[in-house]
C-alpha cells in the first residue's frame, strides 16, 4: 500500500472516531492527564517529521492531543517527557468538578417534606369528600343502623357481660384501651415521623417514617368526621338512658367510639404497607383490638365499635389511595353477534 493509500485509510479511521465520540463521553476523563498541555515544539525538519495525519476544519484547544499522544491518542515516542509546560497553555477539561452533589441541610429537607405533607393531606381530604366516600361511609352506617336502632345491640351486650367477661379479659382490656388514647398516639405519630426525616438514608428509619406520614394523615382526616358524626347519631353508653343504643341526634356524643377509631388507625395504615399476606391480616386483626376493650369493659355498644373502626378504615383508605395513585373504574358498551352488553374494567 503507497504512502497515499495510507494516509486516506488513517484519515477515514480519524473521521470514524471523531463521528463516534457522542457514544464514548467518558473517553476524555479517562485520559491520565494532570498538567497543562504544553506548546507545540517548533517544526522539525521535513526528514523529522513525525507521522501526525492533519485534519482539516477541526480546530481549538479542546482537539489538540495532550502531551505524549499524538492525533490519533497514540503514544508519541517523540514527546520529549523532560520539557517543561507552558504555563499560558489552556488545561485538559477535569469531569470530577463538574460533578459535584451539594447535600441538603436537615432544615432544607425539613420544610420540604413538611409542604410534602400539607399537598398531600389536601389529597386526601378530596379522596375523603368525594361521592365513592360518601357511598362507602353511607354503607358502614346503614349497617350500624341497624344493631343501634333494634335490639341486636342490647342482646350483644347481654350476651357477652354474662357469658364471656372475666377477669381475665379486663386485664387484657387495660391494654388493649392504651391504644385507642389519642393523646398517646399522635405524640407517636410525629415522632415515628420525625425520625424518618432525621435518618432517611437508613431503610427501616425510613419505614418508621412513612408510617408516621400516613399515620399523622389519617388523623387529620379522620378526626374531624369521627367527631361530627358521634353527636349526628347522639347515642349513648351502655346504662346511661333508657333510649340504650338508639340514635338521638344531638343528644349525646357517643354514637361513634372514639378508642375504637384511633385505635384502629396505627394498625390498619401498617397493613396497607405491607404486601405479606400473614403480616397483612396480623395488623387487620390487631386493629380491633381497642375496640373490643370497649365492649368489654362495658363503655360502648357493638354499633358504636364497628362504625369507628369503619371510619378509621376508610380515612387510612383514602390516604393510601393519595400515595397509591388514582385506581379508576371504566364501564364501556360491549357489542356481540346476538345482542350488547357492558364491560367493567378496573386500572391500576
Amino acid at each position: 500500500m503507497n504512502v497515499r493509500s495510507s494516509g486516506i485509510a488513517a484519515l477515514g479511521i480519524l473521521l470514524i472516531c471523531a463521528s463516534c465520540r457522542h457514544l464514548q463521553p467518558e473517553t476524555a476523563a479517562e485520559w491520565p492527564i494532570t498538567q497543562p498541555i504544553a506548546a507545540p515544539p517548533s517544526a522539525p525538519p521535513a526528514s523529522q517529521t513525525p507521522n501526525i495525519i492533519p485534519t482539516a476544519g477541526i480546530s481549538g484547544p479542546e482537539f489538540n492531543s495532550p502531551p505524549g499522544l499524538n492525533s490519533l491518542g497514540d503514544l508519541n515516542s517523540s514527546a520529549d517527557p523532560s520539557s517543561s509546560p507552558d504555563p499560558n497553555a489552556p488545561t485538559w477539561p477535569v469531569s470530577s468538578v463538574a460533578e459535584q452533589y451539594c447535600r441538603p441541610t436537615f432544615g432544607e429537607r425539613f420544610r420540604c417534606d413538611v409542604g410534602d405533607l400539607w399537598h398531600e393531606t389536601v389529597h386526601d381530604y378530596k379522596n375523603y369528600y368525594s361521592w365513592k366516600s360518601l357511598g362507602v361511609l353511607g354503607l358502614g352506617f346503614g349497617i350500624g343502623a341497624i344493631g343501634a336502632n333494634t335490639e341486636l345491640d342490647q342482646h350483644i351486650r347481654n350476651w357477652y357481660q354474662d357469658s364471656v367477661r372475666s377477669n381475665t379479659s379486663d386485664d387484657i382490656a387495660k391494654v388493649a384501651k392504651k391504644f385507642g388514647e389519642g393523646a398517646y398516639e399522635a405524640p407517636a405519630a410525629f415522632a415515628a415521623w420525625l425520625i424518618g426525616e432525621t435518618f432517611n438514608e437508613n431503610h427501616y428509619c425510613g419505614v418508621i417514617g412513612d408510617w408516621g406520614d400516613r399515620e399523622l394523615r389519617s388523623l387529620f382526616v379522620g378526626t374531624p368526621p369521627m367527631l361530627a358524626m358521634q353527636y349526628i347519631t347522639g347515642a349513648s353508653r351502655p346504662g346511661e338512658t333508657s333510649a340504650e343504643s338508639h340514635w338521638k341526634p344531638f343528644t349525646d356524643n357517643n354514637g361513634v367510639s372514639g378508642h375504637a377509631f384511633m385505635g384502629a388507625l396505627p394498625f390498619i395504615n401498617a397493613a396497607k404497607m405491607t404486601d405479606d399476606v400473614p403480616l397483612k391480616v396480623g395488623f387487620y386483626a390487631c386493629s380491633a383490638f381497642a375496640g373490643w376493650s370497649r365492649i368489654n369493659d362495658d363503655a360502648h355498644y357493638t354499633s358504636q365499635v364497628f362504625l369507628g373502626w369503619w371510619m378509621a378504615w376508610w380515612a387510612a383508605t383514602c390516604v393510601d389511595a393519595t400515595d397509591q395513585g388514582p385506581h379508576a373504574w371504566l364501564v364501556t358498551p360491549l357489542p356481540m353477534a346476538d345482542g350488547a352488553g357492558v364491560a367493567i374494567s378496573y386500572q391500576y
